[in-house]
């Protein structure tokens, strides 16, 4: 009786044992499953954190985008200013134009002494003692061919270009010849026993003759230019 109670005994400890033991396995296993499972969810989750929110990250972004459009506004701001030089020496440069211009055909019309500093060294042939100057402007208005004494047009002597243009005597004893396409369009002249006598900035004498008078004063010349007798009043 007592071995058989031994043995009853011995069997429900074992079978204690062995529950214990499965149970242990079982919680095992659980926390196993659960942390496999939790695993990817963890990564997913720290996958899916804006990087951008990290606040010193953002501060720096931020920081860096206001630098980059500081500098763009600077650049711009630069950029705007020296256009805006650019175009302000360009209107000052074409207002001296303009003026320099209106001041030329101000004086042509007039007969207002034109600055050159070509015409101060010009010196006309003669006798000047009893030199008179006047004011007054000529335009061509016909030109005769010296080698056949027949009219031509004005284009045929001063070229194809040709639109228009003047001899202008100032007073002062200097001219201006807007109708040469020579480089020394300006030098002196007087007027001598009714006889106009002028010379060019490069020393040539211009071949003018006076056809007819205005009181002290030409009313119609005629210029030699280059075998093309030119009338002009």
């Amino acid at each position: 009786m007592t071995g058989r109670h031994f043995s009853e005994d011995r069997k429900k400890g074992s079978g204690k044992l062995a529950i214990i033991i499965i149970s242990i396995l079982a919680v095992v296993v659980i926390i196993v499953i659960a942390v496999i499972l939790l695993i990817p969810s963890c990564g997913n989750a720290i996958k899916n954190i804006p990087f951008a929110t990290h606040p010193s990250i953002t501060e720096r972004t931020q920081t860096t985008t206001q630098i980059m459009a500081s500098e763009q506004a600077s650049t711009e701001k630069t950029e705007d200013t020296v256009d805006n030089e650019k175009e302000t020496s360009s209107k000052n440069s074409d207002n001296e134009s303009n003026k320099a211009e209106s001041d030329n055909k101000k004086a042509s019309e007039e007969g207002i002494p034109m600055q050159s500093s070509d015409t101060e060294s010009v010196v006309v042939p003669g006798n000047l003692d009893n030199a008179t100057y006047f004011n007054a402007s000529f335009i061509p208005y016909k030109a005769i061919d010296s080698a056949t004494d027949e009219e031509c047009s004005l284009k045929e002597v001063f070229g194809s270009s040709y639109g228009g243009g003047s001899v202008t005597f100032n007073n002062d004893g200097n001219f201006s010849d807007s109708l040469t396409t020579s480089s020394s369009d300006r030098g002196s002249y007087a007027v001598v026993d009714n006889k106009l006598i002028a010379t060019y900035s490069n020393d040539k004498n211009m071949d003018v003759s006076v056809s007819s008078w205005n009181g002290d004063a030409p009313a119609e010349i005629v210029i030699n230019y280059g075998g093309y007798y030119v009338y002009l009043n």
